[in-house]
């Protein structure tokens, strides 16, 4: 049985991590007057970018079958996050150069909005509420072990995938704004 608490969590961090992005993105539509197209393009610009997933699957396990230790520690990080960098950078840019008409600082707002929620809302958002919702409903569905280690979880610790979103929502919106900046030079 999963504690209260940590079920409470987990739906308060799911709510949120799809309804902020959702509600940013209102806010700045009103306070920014800028076009909903903005954002949609941040967050499709985003969903292609992660064409990596299937690469860094495949170095990931060539690294596991021939290297053991720190190296391989280390690579297994800094692979993912070399091509996270270069794919959302360069999806970026793309469409600061090809599908934003307009590049000034409130579109780079909107997109990065667009691009950070899109990760928010799918990537973690409806991962965390499914989970909240299969072991409130349908525990059975996974292994007691795997049940045994969710409930071991504490639980705060939704929460602070919370801010890790919203910290990771706001790098998206000054990296959208420093390329929207770049782009029209």
């Amino acid at each position: 049985m999963v504690p209260l608490p940590l079920l409470a969590s987990l739906i308060v961090s799911g709510v949120l991590e799809i309804a902020v992005p959702l509600i940013l993105g209102l806010m700045l539509r009103r306070m920014l007057k800028v076009s909903w197209r903005t954002y949609v393009v941040g967050c499709v610009m985003f969903a292609i970018s992660l064409v990596r997933m299937p690469l860094n699957y495949a170095v990931s396990n060539t690294l596991e079958t021939t290297l053991t230790g720190a190296l391989l520690q280390f690579l297994l990080l800094a692979f993912p996050s070399l091509t996270a960098g270069l794919f959302e950078e360069s999806a970026r840019f793309a469409a600061f150069r090809l599908l934003v008409k307009e590049r000034s600082w409130k579109n780079g707002v909107m997109y990065g909005a667009g691009h950070g929620g899109f990760e928010s809302i799918f990537l973690a958002g409806v991962s965390v509420l499914s989970t909240a919702i299969v072991i409130t409903l349908f525990p059975s569905m996974l292994p007691p072990e795997q049940l045994q280690a969710i409930a071991a979880l504490p639980a705060h610790l939704p929460l602070v995938g919370l801010y890790e979103r919203l910290m990771a929502i706001t790098i998206q919106i000054g990296l959208s704004v420093l390329c929207s900046s770049a782009s029209s030079t």
